[in-house]
């Protein structure tokens, strides 16, 4: 009995002690390439002022990367988004996305126009003037647009919000009246799970924007071993429009399948900071089974072990 009393409790702490864990190593984000592209331009996102009545003119540089000239149109849509996923809709004319009716190209003439046409030299680039006329009657607050290079050859209708090297390339602009502001932050949402039966360790939040302009919402995400080794860590920074919410999840997809970690996630948005650090217990639902399983054995054991003794002393006063 002895000898099956000490296999249960090695058994037993072996399922509940956390297993030997070795640093890992963080995801590298490698942007994909598609080998038939051409065409890139930068900055990807831009932030502008804007003042009622006036015309600023800006920038973009758009790069050919070929072998060949490339014919282009250039052209502004509305930037939104649809859902706390964050969804864009280059669609939907609200009263934020103005900005991109207030966006015309500089042809070589000083004319402007709606829809650029342009070439890019190979393996060459050309600086795109776009310019922004503001009305005197504007809302107060942010404005969003996004800029659409198309290559002529692209056949593919698809928007795409983000610089890389393909046909048809977008960069955001983000513009924001001198007028009142108000930046109202709320962190709506905010979850680290305690136990599981299998990974991958989460952590999800979601960021309220009611105020009238954009801010940048900052995250860190990070996961240790009991003993402190840092395991996985990642950060973000989002854009939060006005009047939306965004959902913004981390993940740690080699998570171990089985341990004690310490999950600490912060969040910090306008002037609102969350940050908590969580115990997360990963067991196995088969793991799960078998302590049950051992512990039944030992209270069963410590029952009979007690009744043994209640008899024995029973005996002796007789």
């Amino acid at each position: 009995m002895k000898r099956f009393l000490a296999i249960a409790i090695i058994a037993l702490g072996l399922i509940v002690s956390p297993i030997a864990v070795s640093a890992d190593e963080r995801d590298e984000v490698n942007d994909a390439i598609n080998p038939n592209s051409q065409l890139e331009i930068s900055p990807v996102t831009s932030s502008v002022v804007l003042k009622a009545g006036t015309s600023i003119d800006y920038a973009l540089v758009v790069t050919n990367r070929g072998d060949e000239e490339v014919s282009f149109t250039a052209y502004a849509k509305p930037y939104s988004v649809l859902n706390e996923d964050y969804d864009i809709d280059f669609s939907e004319d609200t009263p934020r996305t103005q900005l991109s009716r207030w966006i015309s190209f500089v042809n070589p003439d000083g004319s402007t126009t709606n829809k650029y046409e342009g070439k890019v030299p190979a393996d060459g680039q050309i600086a795109l003037t776009y310019r922004i006329t503001v009305p005197e009657d504007i809302p107060a607050g942010g404005q969003y647009s996004a800029i659409f290079i198309q290559a002529d050859n692209n056949n593919n209708q698809s928007d795409v919000s983000s610089i890389g090297t393909v046909t048809r390339l977008g960069a955001v602009v983000y513009g924001r009246t001198n007028g009142d502001t108000e930046e109202r932050a709320e962190i709506a949402e905010y979850d680290i799970p305690g136990f599981m039966f299998s990974g991958p360790i989460t952590a999800t939040s979601v960021v309220r924007n009611s105020g009238n302009t954009d801010f940048n919402a900052e995250y860190s995400f990070s996961v240790t071993s009991i003993t402190g080794a840092e395991l996985f860590r990642e950060e973000k920074i989002n854009a939060v429009l006005p009047d939306t919410s965004r959902k913004t999840s981390f993940e740690w997809k080699n998570t171990q399948p089985m341990g004690i970690f310490n999950v600490t996630y912060r969040v910090k948005a306008s002037d609102q900071i969350k940050e908590e650090t969580r115990v997360v217990i990963i067991l196995p639902i088969y793991m799960l089974i078998i302590a049950i399983f051992i512990l039944t054995l030992l209270i069963i054991w410590i029952i009979i072990l007690i009744r043994k003794r209640r008899e024995r002393k029973s005996r002796l006063v007789v």
